[in-house]
Order: structure tokens, then sequence, then C-alpha cells
């Protein structure tokens, strides 16, 4: 149905994006073809955001004529988007995981600020066996983090 295109609906104003919009002759048409139209105040059509917003009384026209002039505007414009059947998405390799990226960010940063706490903390009160048990686990996390940002290094 061409009424995907409609952003915005309140009485009194319209706005319609479509793609077709970026073509100044078919924009002329249609804001010619608008224009004609009773109740129609002011056509505002910007090429570049692909965009129309039409001004309307809404005591000449009602929600029900908008929707019916939407269906003729498919007419002008065409509706090319919506005859091309969606072509299925390929799985992406995120969603394979189990945890999301964010999330295993999250742990890993809170581990390594925890474990660098204790393993110094440990250390500072001369406890070797915990700093050198919490120490490895500091160099385990960061070992994940160096891996997470393996590309940007």
């Amino acid at each position: 149905m061409f009424t995907k295109y409609i952003t915005s609906f309140i009485d009194g104003r319209i706005r319609i994006r479509h793609s077709a919009l970026h073509n100044p002759n078919t924009s002329a048409k249609v804001q010619a073809f608008l224009q004609k139209t009773a109740g129609v105040k002011t056509v505002n059509i910007n090429t570049v955001t692909a965009s129309l917003l039409l001004e309307y009384d809404s005591k000449v026209l009602s929600r029900m004529d908008l929707l019916q002039l939407a269906g003729q505007l498919k007419g002008l414009v065409g509706d090319d988007e919506e005859e091309e059947p969606e072509k299925p998405k390929p799985r992406s390799r995120k969603s394979r995981s189990l945890l999301p990226r964010a999330r295993v960010r999250k742990i890993t940063n809170m581990g390594m600020i925890a474990t660098l706490g204790l393993c110094v903390g440990l250390g500072l009160t001369g406890r070797t066996r915990g700093h050198v048990a919490f120490g490895w686990g500091f160099l385990f996390f960061n070992a994940i983090h160096v891996f997470m940002y393996r590309k940007s290094l």
C-alpha cells in the first residue's frame, strides 16, 4: 500500500517521503497534480530529501480523501519498492554468539578493573598467592579485551 510512505499525518498537514521525489520531473508532476486539488493550500517538495509537505484545509479534505489522493499519487510516482519481493537476510556471525558483544565488553572491562584492584591490593599487603592468582585473572580479561579490539590496534 502506498500509505507506508506517509511519515506524518495530522489535521491540516501531511508529509510523504518517497525515493521518486528525488527526480525533479516527477516532483513537478506531483506538485502540479496536488495544486489542482480543491482544499490544498501549499505543496512543498524537497528533491534532496525526497519529501513532500502538503498543507490542506481539513474542513474541505478529510483523512479518507487524502488517503485516496495518496493512492492516486501512486500512479504518478510508481511504487517500485513494493513490487520487489524482500530478499531474506543472511544470518550474520554476530547473531550466533551466546552473549551480545556489548555485554561481553562490559563483563571484560569490569573483570579487568576488579582483578587489577585485587591484584594491587593483595600485592601491597604481601599476600603473594592472591596477588599472583588475581594477576593471572587480570591477564585473562586483558587477553579477551585485546582480542576484541584486535582490528583497531
